[in-house]
């Protein structure tokens, strides 16, 4: 099999993209807990936790949208790569999109007291993590080769320390 035509393989693999995933779950959560009693006790503390939560969320995607248009790259993660991007917040996260999204998600759900919320994100969390994301990493490995394996070792999945 050729590099194409295993890269347009894994391109078919196409799924909803996890910052909507996540989103569901926090409306569906939102919507669930208007006809739940069960709630995280909330205060100023968890409501300052979950905002403090979303703006960095916020800030961490709006920063990876922004180097992505920079780098003339889709964020869509169906749409084919041309680049692979390792500045910017890529250089700390190799899912900075994923990652700005799920602290948003969860800050809203801790900042609500929502319980359904964090376990909903969390069911969420882990099929990013388990199923959409290898898929993506064998397209970009594909796609990319050894730029992608050496990035790989570089930086990890979802934090890393180093940069």
């Amino acid at each position: 099999m050729s590099n194409g035509e295993e890269n347009s393989k894994v391109t078919r693999s196409k799924h909803i993209p996890p910052p909507l995933l996540f989103v569901l779950a926090t409306t569906s959560a939102l919507a669930l807990d208007k006809k739940s009693k069960i709630r995280i006790k909330s205060g100023t503390k968890m409501t300052v936790i979950g905002r403090l939560a979303i703006q960095v969320g916020i800030t961490i995607s709006t920063w990876s949208l922004l180097t992505m248009k920079k780098h003339s790259q889709n964020p869509n993660p169906n749409v084919e790569k041309t680049e692979l991007i390792q500045d910017g917040p890529f250089k700390f996260s190799r899912n900075p999109i994923y990652l700005g999204a799920a602290l948003s998600n969860f800050g809203a759900a801790i900042a609500n007291g929502s319980i359904t919320g964090v376990v909903l994100n969390s069911a969420v969390l882990v099929v990013i993590d388990k199923i959409i994301i290898p898929k993506e990493e064998a397209y970009l490995t594909a796609t990319f080769s050894d730029e992608y394996n050496t990035y790989q070792s570089r930086v990890a999945r979802w934090i890393s320390i180093k940069g």
